[in-house]
Protein backbone atom coordinates (compact mmCIF):
# COMPACT_ATOMS: atom_id res chain seq x y z
CA UNK A 1 0.00 0.00 0.00
CA UNK A 2 1.40 3.37 -1.00
CA UNK A 3 1.32 6.37 1.25
CA UNK A 4 1.49 10.04 0.38
CA UNK A 5 5.07 10.11 1.71
CA UNK A 6 6.47 7.36 -0.58
CA UNK A 7 9.03 9.77 -2.05
CA UNK A 8 10.69 9.89 1.38
CA UNK A 9 11.02 6.11 1.34
CA UNK A 10 12.96 6.05 -1.95
CA UNK A 11 16.68 6.85 -2.07
CA UNK A 12 18.64 7.60 -5.26
CA UNK A 13 22.10 6.12 -5.68
CA UNK A 14 24.28 7.42 -8.53
CA UNK A 15 26.88 4.84 -9.52
CA UNK A 16 30.07 5.86 -11.36
CA UNK A 17 33.22 4.19 -12.62
CA UNK A 18 35.77 6.89 -13.30
CA UNK A 19 34.00 9.87 -14.89
CA UNK A 20 31.28 7.71 -16.47
CA UNK A 21 27.94 7.31 -14.75
CA UNK A 22 26.98 3.65 -15.03
CA UNK A 23 23.52 3.79 -13.55
CA UNK A 24 21.21 5.58 -11.20
CA UNK A 25 19.24 3.24 -8.99
CA UNK A 26 16.41 3.86 -6.59
CA UNK A 27 16.12 1.86 -3.38
CA UNK A 28 13.97 1.75 -0.30
CA UNK A 29 15.10 3.86 2.66
CA UNK A 30 17.57 1.83 4.76
CA UNK A 31 18.55 -0.67 2.06
CA UNK A 32 22.02 -2.19 2.30
CA UNK A 33 24.28 -0.72 -0.44
CA UNK A 34 25.97 -4.03 -1.36
CA UNK A 35 22.59 -5.71 -1.77
CA UNK A 36 21.26 -2.81 -3.86
CA UNK A 37 24.28 -2.90 -6.18
CA UNK A 38 24.06 -6.63 -6.74
CA UNK A 39 20.29 -6.45 -7.43
CA UNK A 40 20.96 -3.72 -10.01
CA UNK A 41 23.53 -5.91 -11.79
CA UNK A 42 26.50 -3.91 -10.52
CA UNK A 43 29.23 -5.57 -8.53
CA UNK A 44 31.36 -3.90 -5.87
CA UNK A 45 33.87 -6.73 -6.36
CA UNK A 46 36.88 -6.76 -8.68
CA UNK A 47 38.41 -9.83 -10.41
CA UNK A 48 38.64 -12.98 -8.26
CA UNK A 49 37.01 -11.14 -5.35
CA UNK A 50 33.69 -11.75 -7.14
CA UNK A 51 34.10 -15.38 -6.05
CA UNK A 52 36.26 -15.14 -2.95
CA UNK A 53 34.53 -12.81 -0.48
CA UNK A 54 32.63 -12.99 2.81
CA UNK A 55 29.20 -12.55 1.17
CA UNK A 56 28.42 -9.33 3.01
CA UNK A 57 29.43 -10.30 6.53
CA UNK A 58 31.76 -7.31 6.82
CA UNK A 59 34.97 -9.21 7.54
CA UNK A 60 36.95 -9.27 4.29
CA UNK A 61 36.87 -5.73 2.85
CA UNK A 62 36.58 -6.88 -0.78
CA UNK A 63 33.39 -4.87 -1.46
CA UNK A 64 35.11 -1.49 -1.04
CA UNK A 65 33.60 1.45 -2.91
CA UNK A 66 34.21 5.19 -2.79
CA UNK A 67 31.40 7.28 -1.28
CA UNK A 68 31.13 11.01 -1.93
CA UNK A 69 30.47 12.97 1.24
CA UNK A 70 31.01 16.71 1.71
CA UNK A 71 32.79 16.91 -1.69
CA UNK A 72 35.35 14.30 -0.62
CA UNK A 73 35.61 10.64 -1.56
CA UNK A 74 35.83 8.10 1.26
CA UNK A 75 36.62 4.42 0.84
CA UNK A 76 34.03 2.24 2.61
CA UNK A 77 32.76 -1.34 2.61
CA UNK A 78 29.48 -1.41 0.71
CA UNK A 79 28.16 -4.20 2.95
CA UNK A 80 28.38 -1.86 5.94
CA UNK A 81 26.37 1.02 4.44
CA UNK A 82 22.63 1.53 4.80
CA UNK A 83 21.11 4.02 2.35
CA UNK A 84 19.29 6.81 4.19
CA UNK A 85 19.95 9.74 1.84
CA UNK A 86 20.92 10.18 -1.84
CA UNK A 87 24.53 9.16 -2.44
CA UNK A 88 27.14 9.05 -5.18
CA UNK A 89 29.50 6.10 -5.30
CA UNK A 90 32.51 5.13 -7.39
CA UNK A 91 33.16 1.49 -8.16
CA UNK A 92 36.76 0.38 -8.42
Amino acid sequence: MKTKDDSFLKIKISVFRGQKQLKEIEVTHGTNLRTALLKAGLSPYVASKKIFNCRGLGICGTCQVFIKQDNQWWERRSCQIQCFHPIEIQLK
